[in-house]
């Protein structure tokens, strides 16, 4: 199959093989569940403050507001399956059950699976991608059963394989990280942040960066967004999903949601 890439509000699937490796980690998050199937190549992930070298044939779950990002080391072909997807998506009698492998992720984490070769998760994720050139008033139906053919096969492979769960290494930074994921609504600059883990604001920073690939600041602006992205798509006005995710100024809030997610808040979809 060639590169392949078939996006909705609700899901987004695709096949790519890159080249070209990359200086930085590609760091995001947002309010989907996302799958990766690794093929080949040489790359790296880093979850929440951890980093990973994937393995082929290995699976990865991230739950919604998970904090990632993947490098490329080398030049040799990357090749991966990947889908994100809202839990909307899902049949609503299907949802509980089909995402209960994602359940250890939720934590801020991810989960990761090895030598899944024999669940031959890429003929599933290539019936998804199918999807696309089906008529368009059996397309929604068709990739909504065969998104959940994938996710039940998942289900089957966390019953038979042990996934591996993905946290931060440095014992400090997974503090910090706990910390600031439950307080995102609340007010936090780096200083009153270094002086509750009692460090220098400096080293904390440093320390945060190393770990995560990121500063605190920017850290707490992405989880923010992602937080407020969520509001918006459960039908919440666009000043109060500001105020609920932390930012003190809208307008701070507009443009950096805007520069990140190409829209307007309130021109966001509500599912």
């Amino acid at each position: 199959m060639e590169n392949c890439v078939f996006n909705t509000e609700l899901y987004q699937c695709h096949h790519q093989v890159t080249c070209e490796p990359s200086e930085e980690y590609q760091l995001h998050c947002h309010n989907f569940y996302e799958v990766y199937h690794y093929i080949s190549g040489d790359v790296s992930y880093r979850v929440e403050g951890r980093r990973y070298e994937l393995k082929s044939q290995c699976v990865l779950l991230l739950a919604p507001h998970v904090f990632h990002g993947v490098r490329i080391e080398s030049s040799r072909p990357y090749e991966r399956f990947a889908i994100h997807f809202h839990p909307a998506a899902l049949s609503q009698e299907n949802a509980s059950l089909l995402l209960r492998p994602f359940q250890s992720a939720s934590s801020g984490v991810g989960v990761y699976f090895a030598d899944t070769e024999r669940f031959h998760l890429s003929a599933f994720f290539e019936d998804v991608l199918s999807s696309a050139s089906l008529e368009e008033d059996i397309r929604n139906l068709a990739v909504q059963i065969r998104l959940e053919n994938l996710l039940l096969q998942i289900l089957h492979m966390s019953r038979k394989v042990r996934g591996i769960t993905l946290a931060p290494q440095n014992d400090t930074i997974q503090e910090v990280l706990k910390y600031l994921n439950h307080h995102l609504d609340e007010k936090i600059t780096l200083d009153s942040l270094a002086q509750k883990f009692y460090l220098n604001k400096y080293h904390l920073n440093s320390l945060f960066r190393r770990s995560t690939g990121t500063t605190v600041i920017d850290y707490l602006i992405h989880k923010r967004l992602a937080h407020a992205h969520q509001l918006l798509s459960e039908g919440v006005s666009a000043a109060e999903a500001a105020e609920r995710s932390g930012f003190r100024d809208y307008s701070t809030f507009f443009r950096e949601y805007k520069r990140k997610y190409g829209i307007a808040p309130s021109d966001t979809v509500s599912f």
